[in-house]
């Protein structure tokens, strides 16, 4: 996951106005949390159907 998100994070940021970084980086941990959660929940579905 660390591959992945950091270097996304860092290109996204590099995109972006100094001035909205704090939006920016609220978004990505808002997405980031909202589909680890989203993960979690898929995953214990499919566990709780084959039990």
């Amino acid at each position: 996951m660390g591959m992945f998100f950091t270097p996304n994070s860092s290109i996204i940021l590099g995109a972006e106005n100094k001035k909205d970084y704090g939006i920016t980086t609220a978004l990505i941990n808002m997405i980031r949390n909202t589909t680890h959660i989203v993960g979690i929940a898929i995953t214990t579905s499919i566990i709780s159907l084959i039990c």
